[in-house]
């Protein structure tokens, strides 16, 4: 399929056949930093290369294997509301960043020309990741913590998502000036029964998420 042919499909054009891809995570653990272990972007990168080989799908959904963790600056507990306003946002030569771009770089060299969406995760999925430890505990505890947080103080929790946006829109900005065709937007709501009501979409999920598809629309129309 050419490139013209899946925008066409895409934006909902007449097209002749239906784009198909998967993916899937190329590290054992996705979650272990890329900086602590550089060698999950050679098992990342040789990853894409053979599964596009193996698979020719008709886009690449380019995976974060080393980058799903979301360094909290400033942040002495991520449980405490109160210390996680205290936020700061990275700078643009972080190294979460840095490593990031070049990441991308080396995935563009090994898909043959394929379009390709890097992926992004939503502050909501950041933060509620960051409240759980994947190695000892299932990740949907980190749900029940951040309903916690929510029940504390909706307008903290609140303030907190806007300064992790800011960060995960440097990201985008990233992944783009990269190389990356477009942002494949990873969103979930989250799993309590606090945090399934239009007060929390409309004050929490709905703000945070679209001030990243704000971003994404601005950078990659």
């Amino acid at each position: 399929m050419s490139r013209e042919e899946l925008l066409n499909a895409f934006e909902n054009k007449k097209e002749q056949e239906i784009p198909v891809s998967f993916w899937h995570h190329y590290a054992k653990d996705e979650f272990v930093p890329a900086n602590e272990h550089p060698e999950i972007t050679g098992i990342n990168v040789e990853g894409h290369a053979k599964y596009v080989d193996d698979v020719n799908p008709d886009f690449v959904k380019l995976m974060t294997d080393g980058y799903f963790q979301y360094d909290f600056q400033n942040v002495t507990d991520v449980h405490d509301l109160h210390s996680l306003i205290q936020l700061t946002n990275i700078p643009n030569d972080y190294w979460w960043l840095k490593g990031q771009r070049d990441l991308i770089k080396k995935q563009k060299n090994v898909i043959h020309g394929k379009y390709s969406f890097y992926n992004v995760f939503s502050p909501v999925t950041v933060l509620k990741w960051a409240l759980v430890d994947e190695t000892k505990e299932p990740l949907t505890n980190g749900d029940k913590r951040f309903a916690d947080l929510y029940a504390q103080s909706p307008e903290l929790l609140h303030d907190v998502l806007k300064k992790i946006a800011g960060d995960i829109n440097k990201q985008v900005d990233a992944a783009i000036d990269a190389g990356a065709d477009g942002i494949y937007y990873s969103t979930q709501s989250i799993q309590d029964d606090r945090a399934d009501n239009k007060d929390f979409f409309d004050y929490i999920q709905k703000p945070a998420d679209f001030a990243v598809i704000n971003e994404i629309n601005r950078k990659a129309p």
